[in-house]
């Protein structure tokens, strides 16, 4: 594993210990207040720490959860990394008034599903195997990267806006970028791959 990753899902890891849900039980209002907590130290934030925050429309959304993903795209390329879940906690907490703390649950198997959905289709429409002269290049690499992030964004902005249509949740769901892994000469994430 990529050693940018590992660092930031230790940190990440450390800081949401008390937050993972299990779908199996019902949630409890204080372990929702748990998890909608992270804070990051001023003193510690860099490029290598997910932002806490993000301004989307206006609207000042909350880190909630960090999820890992990969996907191949065939036997050779594939990507690995984490993506970060954006909600207005003003939303989150309207809606434990109006509809109660369990609709969180069946919420983060629909977001779940609309980043795997979402990761599939980017990796299906970028080439991995960067510069045919230069692959290792750090311009390539930062070309593959912004590509990457471009395509996500477009791929999972429908599946977002229809959720918010659905729900009354704001949210955005964005690919952590220091964490992203390409594989171009040998994919084994052990996941299904896309069938391209």
């Amino acid at each position: 594993m990529n050693p940018k990753v590992l660092a930031v899902m230790v940190i990440v890891s450390a800081s949401l210990a008390a937050c993972t849900v299990e779908p199996i039980r019902e949630v409890v209002d204080e372990e929702l207040n748990d998890f909608l907590v992270y804070q990051v130290d001023p003193m510690d934030a860099s490029e290598d720490v997910p932002s806490p925050t993000h301004v989307k429309e206006g609207r000042t959304l909350r880190l909630v959860r960090v999820m890992e993903g990969g996907v191949c795209k065939n036997e050779r390329e594939g990507v690995d990394g984490l993506f970060l879940l954006y909600a207005d906690t003003d939303d989150v907490d309207r809606i434990k008034i109006t509809e109660g703390a369990q609709v969180f649950g069946d919420f983060e198997r629909e977001i779940e599903t609309i980043s795997a959905m979402a990761l599939q289709e980017t990796i299906k429409g970028i080439y991995l195997g960067g510069d045919s002269v230069f692959p290792d290049s750090p311009t390539s690499q930062q070309n593959m990267l912004n590509e990457f992030e471009l395509q996500f964004a477009d791929t999972i902005e429908s599946a977002i806006d229809a959720f918010q249509q659905k729900t009354s949740l704001t949210i955005d769901i964005l690919p952590f970028i220091p964490s992203l892994y390409f594989y171009s000469e040998g994919c084994e994430l052990g996941r299904e791959e896309t069938g391209e």
